[in-house]
């Protein structure tokens, strides 16, 4: 679930979508079969710093933007996963936590990508036990999955413990 600046709340419902409510209790439900989900399996719902809404789930992301909305199922390795968890750093990076490690791509590439506007996936940094996690799976039951702290980290809950990522460190 996730609560957004205009105030409204996105509540994923598993195999079923998404229903998002408007403060004044009207609702709208998004799933797969009317094309505004790339997927009815959704584990984390995020605004970004752009106000965009991003919703990652069982192989598959959706961008919504206002009242348009951009699909992409399993046509980029990255997206071949199951997406627990969704962060954005303070540098307006984009780090995916997935069953089986932690992405890092570009905002603006992503939404680029997302939106057609560009025909390759964007670059996508994978980080996992050879840069030193104790193990590269997130774990399903662990609520949030990712976080940033006060000083900018990005944190994720893996199948082992926490995972504590430096993004300038990560990324250079």
């Amino acid at each position: 679930m996730m609560v957004d600046r205009q105030d409204r709340v996105w509540i994923s419902a598993p195999g079923l979508g998404v229903i998002v409510v408007d403060s004044t209790g009207a609702s709208r439900w998004l799933n797969a079969e009317s094309g505004d989900l790339a997927t009815n399996f959704n584990h984390v719902i995020l605004q970004d710093a752009e106000d965009a809404v991003w919703v990652g789930g069982v192989e598959g992301l959706t961008l919504t933007e206002g009242h348009v909305t951009h699909t992409r199922g399993a046509d980029s390795p990255l997206l071949q996963r199951s997406i627990l968890g969704l962060v954005q750093d303070r540098e307006g990076q984009l780090w995916f936590g997935t069953t089986d490690g932690v992405y890092a791509a570009s905002r603006d590439e992503m939404a680029q990508w997302m939106r057609q506007q560009r025909a390759d996936p964007p670059a996508v940094w994978s980080l996992g036990r050879r840069d030193g996690m104790s193990n590269e799976g997130l774990h399903e039951e662990h609520s949030p999955v990712g976080a940033i702290d006060g000083t900018g980290n990005v944190l994720f809950c893996v199948n082992e413990g926490l995972v504590r990522i430096e993004p300038k460190v990560a990324l250079s």
